[in-house]
């Protein structure tokens, strides 16, 4: 719905006049004079150069207000002023919403403080080519002191980005203002025009025939030709929800081949988005099969049958229209075959909307109109279009043309991971772009295609296990731990398609998040230390591992864990020959329901292995190795250790238990060599057998639990040789049994 009028420009009052941009304000603007007229050009000055905010000009605008009513910008509206309405409207919509539900739990009506600064951008940020005024970017710091926040910090950081264009409505060939900032003309998004149809067409025709590479096709997939258990047919007027016997047994007396579907990738949104959404339940299931009426859809569902039957694809599948959403059973039986369902599409429609309730066909983007008047060309004057662009947590890539994906809440959806990753080929509605991609290619429209490596597992990976186990590792973990759930305990459901394709190809044992075969690496993740991911005290780390309802994992799993390193394990994965077990390990993990990769309501470890037993001890900061701290232990040996709480000191009875080593001077022979000589330190010839300075020795930090017989993982370590320690660890453990939950 218009709430501002574009034809004119806005009422600024005293605060905001400084939005309508002063081209004199800021050293290094100038006028550039070409036979084809006068421009604004921008020299970087020396001073500037090589700095992060190079083309950042903060404009005198600093306003304090508080969410979620936010005052002093209602009394500005109140007092004729246009941008601080259109900013109160920004800031109150849905995107932002969504993203500040994304920071804090359970905000509520709770005020909570907020600092607005402004500044505009110039040159390149959505658009190659681009050399103008191009961005305003509205900043946010909030105070979340007293709110349960994500990542534990209380200082969070948000930026609004409102793209500059020209008006639609002056003559482009007298728009003076348009020329001389170099602006691109402002126009609503529309992915539903003939040339964007066909551009995505020809995508999805070259990749389903190979034309891309051989990757694209489907091989020898398991279950290539099935059909989910429901899909709504939206080949009549009216879509109805059918089942899919009810397909196979109409093609089969036609003689047809099984038909293709579309599945979609979404955003709910926000709770009370969620509620209001059209859902199967046992009560509404036969009143679906009969028709779902077209305008009792979301915007989001309405637009994917829409693009759906723009390619005559007659069937389509939906989570909240194909799952009985009250009946457990059947939603834990469709969650671990989720995998199975994006595979099998034909194409995976994403939608980067932040609810399910906004069209992405045609994205919501509300627009001011600003006036301008320059001050080096007294001819240059009128008026340039703000519209809303996006919204992103912390501070946005100002060089990234990708923007409307890399800082889409869709990307942060944790369903949304497994659905991307096991999709045959996905076509992404933006903001701006709509993008196509496959195992073979990554494309944006009105750009060259270039050539991926992508995580498609179904087609034309390696199903190396080595391989298949590196992956999990370096790509699956780090990336999905950084995904975020509405329901903390859907963090095991939400991967288990993917789980459950790797359990088929290793042969191998899924244990809430690990592999049985790979346990010795996958246990030796530990927090990632990048700027704005907050660590808990320790007291409320081990509250949370405690927690017992939800039960969402093992302590000694990084499943629910926010934002995971594994740099350890790439350690030890280079290290292929030189790698050793020094434990054995037996594994409990009991199921909850139905899926065999979902939910568990217990998981703990029985280790045997050297441990060295200490209590209360002071560490230090590491600073060769920023987030890693040292530990002398009362032997003097120094141990390396990355811990999972946020105060650099030790209190309570640890435990360092020993699980494997790494033999340096092993790595450095050919992978045959190694092969020969045996991965094992009993095999190695018994020359090296004595070289126990070469050996570095890793494990777990351990924390007594409240069961005195049982502990947590609270971190992870190594002992390095070099640093007195390695072999020499071993030298004062004794050999236990411990029991980690």
């Amino acid at each position: 719905m218009p709430l501002f009028n574009t034809r004119q420009p806005a009422s600024l009052c005293e605060r905001c006049k400084v939005v309508a941009f002063d081209d004199a304000e800021f050293e290094g603007f100038k006028r550039v004079k070409t036979k084809d007229g006068d421009f604004l050009g921008y020299d970087l000055p020396e001073k500037q150069q090589e700095s992060d905010e190079e083309f950042e000009f903060r404009l005198d605008f600093d306003l304090d207000d508080t969410f979620p009513h936010l005052p002093e910008l209602t009394q500005g509206a109140a007092d004729g002023c246009g941008f601080c309405g259109y900013l109160k409207h920004l800031l109150l919509s849905d995107d932002v919403q969504c993203r500040l539900g994304d920071m804090i739990v359970d905000r509520g009506d709770r005020e909570l403080p907020v600092s607005i600064f402004l500044y505009y951008r110039w040159g390149t940020w959505l658009f190659f080519d681009s050399d103008g005024l191009d961005s305003l970017v509205v900043g946010l710091f909030m105070n979340a002191r007293g709110f349960q926040t994500i990542d534990n910090n209380v200082d969070l950081e948000m930026e609004v980005i409102l793209s500059v264009g020209s008006d639609e409505t002056v003559d482009s060939a007298g728009d003076a203002c348009a020329d001389w900032l170099r602006l691109w003309p402002s126009t609503q998004t529309d992915h539903l025009t003939e040339q964007k149809l066909n551009w995505i067409s020809s995508h999805i025709l070259d990749c389903s025939e190979g034309r891309h590479s051989r990757k694209c096709l489907p091989g020898d997939r398991e279950n290539a030709s099935s059909l989910p258990t429901r899909l709504v047919d939206i080949t009549g007027p009216i879509p109805r929800l059918v089942y899919a016997d009810q397909i196979i047994a109409e093609v089969a007396r036609n003689g047809q081949e099984i038909p293709k579907y579309a599945a979609l990738s979404y955003c709910w949104g926000l709770e009370s988005h969620a509620r209001d959404q059209l859902k199967t339940t046992r009560a509404s299931e036969e009143r679906m099969r009969l028709g779902i009426p077209i305008e009792f859809l979301t915007g989001t569902i309405r637009d994917a049958v829409q693009v759906a039957r723009a390619f005559q694809i007659p069937f389509l599948w939906v989570d909240s229209l194909c799952i009985i959403q009250d009946d457990i059973a059947d939603w834990e039986r469709e969650a671990s075959r989720m995998g199975i369902v994006y595979s099998n599409a034909f194409v995976t429609f994403c939608s980067l909307g932040s609810s399910c309730h906004t069209s992405f066909l045609q994205p919501p983007s509300p627009t001011i109109l600003i006036p301008f008047q320059s001050s080096l060309n007294e001819k240059a004057k009128g008026a340039y279009v703000l519209r809303y662009s996006t919204c992103v947590i912390g501070k946005v890539n100002a060089n990234h043309l990708l923007a409307d994906v890399s800082s889409s809440r869709w990307l942060q959806r944790g369903w949304a991971h497994q659905e991307y990753v096991m999709s045959a080929r996905l076509v992404i509605f933006g903001l701006h772009f709509v993008h196509f991609l496959c195992p073979s290619i990554t494309a944006a429209e009105n750009e060259e295609p270039e050539s991926i490596q992508w995580q498609f597992l179904l087609r034309g990976v390696a199903t190396d296990p080595e391989e298949l186990y590196n992956e999990w590792g370096k790509s699956i973990a780090p990336i999905y731990s950084d995904r975020q759930f509405t329901k903390p305990e859907d963090a095991l459901p939400a991967i288990s398609g993917l789980a459950r394709y790797f359990s088929t190809v290793l042969a191998d044992e899924y244990v809430a998040g690990l592999w049985k075969r790979d346990m010795l690496r996958g246990l030796i993740w530990s927090y990632c230390r990048h700027p704005g991911s907050g660590f808990p005290h320790m007291n409320d780390l081990l509250k949370r591992l405690s927690q017992r309802n939800p039960y969402i994992a093992p302590s000694w799993s990084w499943i629910g864990r926010r934002v995971v390193d594994m740099d350890l394990y790439r350690n030890v994965q280079d290290t292929r020959g030189g790698f050793q077990s020094l434990c054995d390990i037996e594994v409990t993990v009991d199921i909850q329901g139905q899926n065999p990769f979902g939910r568990i309501s217990y998981a703990q470890l029985r280790v045997t292995a050297p441990t060295y037993t200490f209590s209360d001890t002071t560490i230090s900061q590491n600073a060769a190795d920023r987030g890693h701290v040292e530990i002398s232990l009362p032997d003097g040996t120094v141990v390396s250790c990355a811990i999972d709480w946020a105060y650099p000191r030790l209190e309570g009875k640890f435990k360092l238990i020993v699980i494997g080593s790494v033999d340096w001077e092993n790595t450095k022979k050919s992978r045959a060599q190694r092969k020969a000589v045996g991965s094992t330190l009993g095999s190695l010839p018994e020359g090296e057998l004595s070289k126990r300075e070469n050996i570095d020795v890793y494990g777990l930090l351990l924390h007594v639990a409240p069961q005195e017989d049982r502990f947590y993982r609270v971190g992870a370590f190594n002992s390095y040789y070099q640093q007195g320690g390695g072999f020499q660890l071993l030298d004062s453990c004794e050999t236990e049994t411990v029991c980690i939950i």
